[in-house]
């Protein structure tokens, strides 16, 4: 699958860097790293977010 940036994530789920902030505090998405300075998402949380908030 992959590992995105917050730039690609954001392209990928189609929302602003801010809503893709939101959806992970609520707990829709959940990077792979702690680093709270540069997030990385894997392939399969973008697809597992947008099945969640499409309610698939």
């Amino acid at each position: 699958m992959g590992v995105y940036c917050v730039k690609r994530t954001c392209a990928a789920l189609e929302v602003c860097k801010k809503t893709l902030q939101k959806y992970r505090r609520r707990g829709y998405i959940k990077p792979i790293n702690e680093n709270k300075y540069r997030f990385l998402y894997s392939g399969q949380s973008i697809i597992d977010c947008w099945h969640k908030l499409r309610g698939i």
